[in-house]
């Protein structure tokens, strides 16, 4: 990915999943955890997410895929966008990647920012109607405008609040659990939770390309401090809510990056509150 003297790049993607409050001292090895030969890094490229067809009104080509299909397709989030020539005049400038590393020595999560391969989202953009509303404060920062591919201003701001990476996440690890206030001896698997990382989205001086975002925090113990040397965590990543929901309409089965909400600000570890939509997933396009 190349920015060259344009805009800073990269960002979000960030989807940080690593393990959240985990762990004591570790020993020896555990009789229940299987452990992998190798289970590290995780990587993947980001698309727009888009609403789920939830009530057809269109058949889909039966000679590709058969099926119901919904017709026009929506963005999730009303907020954000990025750009794209056919659709709001902007060049397509939309990347957004995801890797997240083990380290040994000691153990740790990482989840670093920057381009080409680590994690970042660039080009994000808001949409008129949140620049104009609830998204004035983050999406009208000094350089924020751009302009279209043909001339004149484009309606798609930078944005300059931050995007709320998640993945739900089931972790089985060792003696870290037991009764309440100890000890904390048992292996065990956590319940289904949401792990949270916050992405900070900066305006770009280069007016064709939006913003770009890049993760908060640099790995997972310099987030929460949650993982301790040595001992076995198994982390399954994508496995829905913790309501089971696998046929959730919000897109628990991946790594994911909602938008701030309606003011844009993201706190860390937690998801966001106030009306999130998401933004971009785990993905592929073609061609």
């Amino acid at each position: 990915m190349h920015l060259g003297s344009r805009k800073r790049v990269l960002l979000p993607f960030i989807g940080a999943i690593a393990v959240v409050g985990l762990l004591v001292s570790a020993t020896s090895a555990s009789a229940n955890i299987v452990r992998p030969a190798g289970a590290t890094p995780i990587g993947a490229s980001a698309v727009i997410a888009y609403q789920p067809c939830t009530a057809p009104n269109a058949q889909h080509n039966p000679a590709n895929l058969p099926g119901g299909a919904c017709t026009p397709p929506v963005q999730y989030t009303p907020r954000l966008t990025a750009g794209d020539p056919a659709v709001n005049g902007s060049g397509a400038n939309f990347r957004g990647n995801i890797k997240l590393a083990v380290t040994l020595a000691p153990s740790n999560v990482q989840f670093p920012s920057g381009a080409p391969n680590n994690n970042y989202v660039q080009d994000v953009r808001c949409t008129p109607a949140y620049a104009a509303g609830s998204g004035a404060a983050v999406c009208n920062a000094p350089g924020s405008a751009n302009v279209l591919l043909a001339g004149g201003a484009s309606p798609n701001p930078d944005y300059s609040g931050a995007l709320n990476v998640a993945a739900y996440i089931r972790i089985t690890d060792q003696a870290n659990s037991g009764p309440a206030g100890g000890p904390y001896t048992s292996d065990a698997t956590v319940q289904d939770l949401a792990f949270a990382v916050a992405a900070d989205c900066t305006v770009t001086a280069n007016t064709a390309i939006g913003s770009t975002c890049l993760s908060r925090h640099a790995s997972a113990n310099a987030l929460c401090g949650c993982v301790a040397t040595g001992k076995r965590s198994n982390i399954e990543i994508g496995v829905g809510n913790s309501s089971g929901g696998a046929a959730s309409s919000l897109p628990t089965g991946a790594i994911f990056a909602s938008d701030g909400g309606n003011d844009g600000v993201v706190a860390d570890l937690v998801p966001d509150t106030d009306s999130p939509a998401p933004f971009s997933r785990m993905g592929l396009f073609l061609p």
